[in-house]
């Protein structure tokens, strides 16, 4: 004797679960996307320019304290001195720079709005630390070489990529103010 197959029945349980609700079509239509560059962290948007001017306002304006040339004699090894920054023309332009950028961003931090201008304050200000700090770096080891070694020193590289870092800074601040 042949059995027949058993009906299949549909069973149907209930979940508390809510039903995946589609990303796309539950987003409002009339939001605008956010920035590339402004990404959330702890709940708050976070200013991707303004920490890269930040940062690099912070170096620029410490880099010229630091040691930026030890001067040595070349018959016997013995270190004469060790410059500062601001020990020369260059190094006080380049702490002026600083000091700039680094006001402009904590008034940039408090003042959103001014992103545009204050942007490229920071540009000009990181580009002059920057260009003091290049200037000094390939001409400072030229000087009195036939009596004395000039070598260049941490502070004079830390000048230079905090020059570097605040004209980025500086530059994405400006975009992002032309934007708005």
């Amino acid at each position: 004797m042949d059995r027949e197959p058993e009906p299949k029945r549909l069973v149907i349980r209930a979940t508390t679960d809510p039903p995946a609700a589609d990303p796309v079509a539950s987003r409002p239509k009339n939001r605008e996307p956010k920035a590339p560059l402004q990404p959330k962290a702890l709940g708050k948007d976070v200013d991707v320019g303004l920490g890269v001017a930040i940062l690099g306002s912070i170096l620029a304006a410490f880099g010229p304290l630091l040691p930026w040339w030890k001067i040595t004699t070349l018959q016997m090894g013995i270190q004469l001195s060790t410059v500062t920054g601001t020990g020369a023309w260059v190094g006080i332009v380049a702490f002026a720079g600083g000091i700039t950028a680094l006001s402009a961003s904590t008034y940039l931090y408090v003042k959103p709005e001014r992103r545009g201008t204050l942007g490229l304050v920071i540009l000009a200000a990181g580009a002059v630390t920057f260009t003091c700090s290049a200037f000094a770096a390939f001409s400072g080891e030229n000087i009195l070489d036939t009596i004395f070694k000039v070598s260049n020193q941490i502070g004079i590289f830390i000048s230079l990529t905090g020059g570097l870092i605040a004209a980025i800074g500086g530059y994405l601040q400006s975009r992002e103010g032309s934007r708005k």
